[in-house]
């Protein structure tokens, strides 16, 4: 992706490929690009959002000095950061973090055991979890997050997060003194972080 927010994925094939193939290979490279282009849009995001305001985790929501006991509850994290943003007008309905982070979070044992007790929930699918006198919290996880040691919180009712997104570009053409088609593709979009109000990222919960 260039400074311009400009990001292109352009894909080629020589006549003596086409030849030997027996199937379309540059509809096959095109199907790609197209997957490779959203990938490359979710990294983008990703990035971005590290600029949230941090707030530093009590401690890792793995560790664990005497088995199968965890040293730091998740949910004293996440409360303070939703108390925080409900605070400055923005309750927050979004968790987000990379895979890491969930499988440390759901094998907390202080989650566990709220979870046994009814205090609280997740979802039968994992995608989300719940604590009295608080809305639900709809988990997205992604590989895509970084860093893989914090978690996000905010709130889709502000623009804390916004995708500047502009056209798609494709055409097909062909090189006839080289002897091979193409087909690229070209996409204009840039995301940005623009009300640090509507989030937070907690640092350090996973070792």
């Amino acid at each position: 992706m260039s400074k311009n927010g400009k990001k292109h994925k352009p894909k080629a094939l020589s006549d003596e490929a086409r030849k030997k193939a027996a199937h379309d290979i540059l509809a096959l490279h095109v199907s790609d690009a197209a997957r490779e282009m959203a990938r490359m849009e979710n990294k983008q995001i990703g990035a971005e959002v590290p600029s949230a305001t941090d707030q530093a985790a009590g401690g890792a929501w793995d560790a664990m000095t005497t088995p199968p006991t965890s040293d730091n509850n998740p949910f004293d994290d996440i409360i303070t950061a939703l108390n925080t943003l409900e605070g400055k007008g923005y309750p927050a309905n979004w968790s987000v973090m990379h895979p890491q982070v969930w499988k440390a979070f759901i094998t907390n044992s202080f989650v566990k055991d709220l979870v046994h007790a009814g205090i609280a929930r997740l979802g039968v699918m994992g995608g989300e979890f719940s604590l009295p006198g608080y809305p639900d919290v709809r988990v997205l996880v992604d590989h895509a997050i970084t860093p893989n040691a914090s978690c996000y919180i905010l709130s889709s009712d502000a623009p804390a997060l916004v995708l500047g997104e502009g056209p798609t570009e494709a055409a097909k053409y062909r090189d006839e003194k080289a002897g091979y088609d193409a087909y690229i593709i070209r996409q204009y979009l840039e995301p940005k972080l623009v009300l640090d109000d509507a989030i937070r990222e907690i640092t350090g919960v996973h070792s």
